[in-house]
Formats: C-alpha cells, structure tokens, sequence
C-alpha cells in the first residue's frame, strides 16, 4: 500500500492518488470490520431465539406437569376419602344389619329401604373409586411422557445455553477485533496522511530549489555574458596593437601570427568551458 504511494509518487498527481488509496482503504476497513460483526451477531441472535423458544417450550412443559401432578394429587386424595367413606357405608351396613335382626323384622335384609339405600351409596362409591383409579392411572402415563419430555427439553436447553454462552464470547471477541482493527485502520490511515503531508511538502520544496537554481542559471548567465564581453573588447586591443607591430617588423610576422592563433584558441577554450 505504501509502496504504491511512493510510487505514484513520482507523477504529477501523486499526492491526489493517495488520497484516493487513503479513501479505499478506509472503506476496505469498513467492510470487513462489519462482515465479521455481522456473520457472529446474525449468528447470535438465531440462536437466542432457538434458546428462547426451548425456554418458552420448558416453562409451558413444566407447568402442565405441575398441573397434571397437582390433579393427581388432588385425585389420590379423593380416591383416600372414598375408601374411608366405603368403610364408613360398610360399617353403618353392619350396624343396620344387627339391629335389624334384633328387631325380627319379616322383610328381607336386601330389600330393607335403609339397607337399599346404603347399597346404592356403595356402588355409587364403587364406581366413582374405579373412574378416579383409571383417571390417577392416565395421569400417571402422561406424567411420565412429560417427564421424559421434560428431561429431553432440559438437555436440549443446557446444550443450547452452552452454546449462547460461547457465541457470546465469540461475539465479544469479534468486537474486541473490530475494535482493533479500527485502530490498525485509523493508524495506517493516519500513516498515509502524514505521508502525503509531507510529500506536499516535499514537493513545495522541490519548487522552490527549481526556483532557485533558475535564478542562479540566470546569474551564471548573466555572469558569462559579462566575462565574455571583457574577453571580446581584450581581444580587440589585442589585434589592433598586434597590427601595429607588423607594420613595423615584417619579419617576425610568422610569430606573431601563431600568437594570434593562440589567442584564438584560448577564446575558444574559455568559450568551451563557459559554455
């Protein structure tokens, strides 16, 4: 990343391109920050619901087995009065029965009116015993189904519970990891923007040293021109005295000739270097 910075750099348009690569990698960070987040807390929450709805099916659960135990109570109890209220008929049939023989009454014991009626309590009592007995055995089967439900829906709501507890903790990691990563994000991005900065800067200083090396070409210029003008108006005397003394020695001209062509060359040196 920053690599590519520095080397887009070396355009023009460098600092506006790390601007750009500042604004995508921030947005880069964004979405990948979020898609963890996202994955664990949908993951969560599919979950809570599942742990809520085996709660919801445990509370209803254990209220039809307190339901159903408490109506089997309640039917032992009265199942406990009809045998005593049956010992009770017993007895007062008994008693019936000794009086009447005491008595010597002529009508048939089975047919005494007292004695049909405790009969009829009796069955009566009989019958209702044996509904009650099949109504306690029924509830014994369906509290034994809710039990087992009950246990069946008890594993499933501890196993869920675990499992609630560890999506949490991995929820809480993947926090603590965004929360992380939103550091090493702003950090680089903040990397970036120093580095641009100073860049800016750079480049301001590389405009103003261009600056300055024009102004001093300028003088070196300017300097060579003026050196050059002064060598040109030497030269002039030069060959005007050297005139002068031809005229006047003919015999030396050959030397005075090379000097002339040595002034050139040095012209042409001084040209050379200056140039």
């Amino acid at each position: 990343m920053y690599a590519r910075g520095l080397a887009e750099d070396e355009t023009e348009n460098g600092p506006t391109k790390i601007h750009n690569i500042i604004k995508e990698e921030s947005e880069k960070n964004d979405r990948k920050k979020r898609r963890g987040v996202d994955k664990t807390e949908h993951s969560f929450r599919k979950l809570f619901q599942r742990y809520q709805k085996l709660k919801s099916e445990k509370r209803k659960l254990s209220d039809t087995l307190r339901n159903s135990s408490t109506k089997q109570q309640k039917l032992k109890v009265e199942i406990a009065q009809l045998k005593l209220n049956q010992s009770d008929l017993k007895e007062e049939l008994e008693d019936l029965k000794e009086k009447l023989d005491l008595k010597g009454s002529k009508t048939p014991f089975s047919k005494s009116p007292e004695i049909v009626t405790l009969n009829q309590e009796l069955s009566a009592f009989k019958a209702l015993s044996i509904v009650f007995k099949e109504e306690l055995v029924r509830l014994d089967e369906q509290n034994k189904i809710l039990k087992s439900d009950l246990k069946t829906i008890n594993k499933k709501y501890g196993w869920a519970h675990h499992l609630l507890e560890r999506r949490n903790f991995e929820l809480q990691y993947e926090y603590e990891r965004r929360k992380l990563g939103e550091m090493c994000a702003d950090y680089g991005i903040k990397a970036l923007r120093d580095l641009s900065e100073e860049m800016e800067k750079m480049k301001e200083d590389l405009t103003k040293t261009r600056h300055n090396l024009k102004l001093m070409t300028l003088k070196w210029d300017m300097d060579i021109a003026e050196i050059w003008d002064n060598k040109n108006h030497q030269n002039i005397h030069s060959e005007e005295s050297l005139a002068r003394q031809e005229s006047v020695v003919s015999t030396e001209s050959g030397f005075f000739g090379t000097s002339s062509s040595s002034s050139e060359g040095k012209r042409f040196i001084l040209f050379m270097y200056l140039n």
